[in-house]
């Protein structure tokens, strides 16, 4: 019943509003999931975050770039089977499937797939968001590059942070950091 009230009412809502309502619920959703918070500026209207990431599909880390403080691409790199990309483009309605999974089987190899995406497809994702700002952004790839080249060590840094698939345990290490010193959110800025 409820599932049914929730499509009914979606269905009655223009595209506009429900975009923006969406991009609420996932910001939220964002501020509550997102650790250790690394910024990478790409131009005046646009970054790079990576942060480590806990979600109920997995923990691992994250790389999301924002153009005009809209989430463009976010890549979760979670390993074998769970690792998955959100792409913003335009939708006649709303959909229920919001990841593209990686076929890529180690968090480092996801990685790599990511860069790859960022350097050879990032204007097919950008010319198809919803926002014309974003879809006219540009940026000269040779320094794509050098930004892609300056995070990846705080990925690398991250992803030597994932616990074993086969490991029992639920401890968290950046968790487990942020509760011994206090600190709950901590964010840099590199630019």
């Amino acid at each position: 019943m409820f599932y049914q009230l929730k499509t009914a009412i979606k269905s009655l809502i223009p595209f506009q509003y429900h975009y923006y309502f969406e991009k609420k619920r996932r910001t939220s959703a964002g501020r509550k999931t997102r650790k250790d918070v690394v910024h990478f500026e790409v131009a005046d209207n646009a970054y790079f975050e990576v942060y480590w990431k806990v979600y109920g599909l997995g923990r691992g880390p994250a790389l999301a770039l924002f153009i005009e403080h809209e989430q463009v691409l976010k890549f979760d790199f979670y390993g074998k089977g769970r690792g998955h990309y959100h792409v913003q483009t335009m939708m006649p309605a709303p959909c229920t499937h919001h990841a593209l999974f990686l076929p890529e089987e180690t968090v480092g190899a996801q990685i790599d797939r990511a860069f790859f995406e960022l350097e050879k497809n990032l204007y097919w994702y950008l010319e198809r968001h919803p926002l014309k700002a974003v879809r006219n952004f540009r940026v000269k790839k040779a320094h794509l590059r050098q930004i892609l080249t300056e995070l990846r060590p705080v990925l690398v840094e991250y992803q030597n942070r994932v616990p074993p698939e086969n490991s029992d345990s639920d401890r968290d290490p950046i968790l487990e950091g942020d509760r011994e010193s206090g600190n709950s959110d901590s964010l840099a800025m590199v630019s």
